[in-house]
C-alpha cells in the first residue's frame, strides 16, 4: 500500500505464507506450475530442475509443521527442515517495493527452495505471533492447510465455507436429537 510519502507500506498479512499454503493445498506437478504459483504470490522463480517426487517429499515435510500438535513439535519440524536444507538468507526487495528476508536457494533446487521458504516463513510467523498460528482444517472432510492471521480466537477451519458447513451440520444434528428426545411414543 502506498503511503503519503509514496513508499510502500507492508500489508498486515503473513508475507509469503499464502504461497506456502497454496502449494500445500494444490502441489505443483511441473516446474511451470510452480513458476506460475510463485508469480501469483509476487516471487520470480524459474525452476530449472523440477522433480515432482522431490517436491512432494518437501510438501510432506512442510505439512508435518502444519499437523504438529503443539508449539514444541512445530518448532522441531521447522528446525529439522532448516537443518536439512542449510541455506543462507538474503535481504531482497520485491517487485512491489517491500523488503523481504528469505532463504537464498537457486532455481536448480525448487524442492529445497520451497522447504526452506516454508520453514523460514513459518518460523518468522511463529516468533511474531508467539505460537504456531497455522493448522489443518478441522472439518472432517477437508485436509487443507491454513495460516491463522486473526487477532481473536484461534482459527480451526481453512475457510468460512468449511466453518459454516460444520456449524450447519452440528445445528441440524442438534435439532434432530432434540426432536427424537421430545417425540412421544406411539400408543397401542
Amino acid at each position: 500500500m502506498p503511503t503519503a510519502s509514496g513508499e510502500t507500506e507492508a500489508e498486515p498479512r503473513p508475507l509469503g505464507l499464502r504461497f506456502v499454503v497454496d502449494a500445500l493445498n494444490n502441489p505443483p506437478a511441473t516446474g511451470n506450475e510452480l513458476r506460475l504459483l510463485a508469480r501469483d504470490h509476487g516471487a520470480d522463480v524459474v525452476p530449472s530442475d523440477f522433480r515432482a517426487e522431490e517436491f512432494l517429499r518437501a510438501t510432506d515435510a512442510v505439512r508435518r509443521i502444519f499437523t504438529a500438535t503443539g508449539d514444541r513439535e512445530a518448532s522441531e519440524a521447522i528446525n529439522a527442515i532448516l537443518a536439512d536444507v542449510r541455506v543462507p538468507t538474503e535481504l531482497d526487495r520485491l517487485a512491489d517495493g517491500r523488503w523481504v528476508l528469505r532463504p537464498s536457494v537457486g532455481p536448480d533446487a525448487p524442492a529445497a527452495w520451497f522447504a526452506a521458504t516454508a520453514a523460514f516463513g513459518l518460523g518468522l510467523w511463529m516468533t511474531e505471533r508467539g505460537h504456531a498460528a497455522w493448522g489443518i482444517c478441522a472439518a472432517d472432510d477437508c485436509a487443507r492447510a491454513y495460516i491463522d492471521a486473526g487477532r481473536r480466537s484461534p482459527q480451526q477451519y481453512c475457510s468460512p465455507r468449511c466453518a459454516t458447513r460444520v456449524r450447519v451440520a452440528a445445528h441440524r444434528e442438534s435439532a434432530r436429537a432434540q426432536r427424537r428426545s421430545t417425540a412421544r411414543p406411539e400408543l397401542p
